[in-house]
């Protein structure tokens, strides 16, 4: 399974433990995009910030990326968003999601 985040216009806005009052704007158009492997992306927004979606777990059991725009990040998975500080407890939500 392929999975790709396009930079659209999503907002999204939370305040779940130290991520309170996260407001990020990613609004921004990608201009390139490039596939590093079956599992990974990098590419360039309109603007010239680098964005990547990477695969932090390789078990086909649990699929979830790393989105990272500038210093925002998050996960995508096939459970929804995850937001957390690192990708041992992306991991854990998601488990948690199951």
């Amino acid at each position: 399974m392929l999975m790709l985040v396009v930079i659209g216009f999503l907002s999204f806005e939370t305040s779940v433990g130290a991520f309170s009052t996260l407001d990020t704007r990613l609004d921004e158009k990608p201009v390139t995009l490039t596939v590093l492997g079956t599992n990974s992306f990098v590419g360039e927004t309109a603007s010239g910030r680098q964005f990547t979606q990477s695969r932090i777990v390789s078990s086909p059991d649990i699929r979830i990326h790393k989105f990272v725009l500038g210093e925002t990040f998050f996960y995508i998975s096939d459970r929804g968003i995850v937001l957390a500080q690192g990708d041992l407890e992306a991991i854990s939500i998601y488990l948690a999601l199951g």
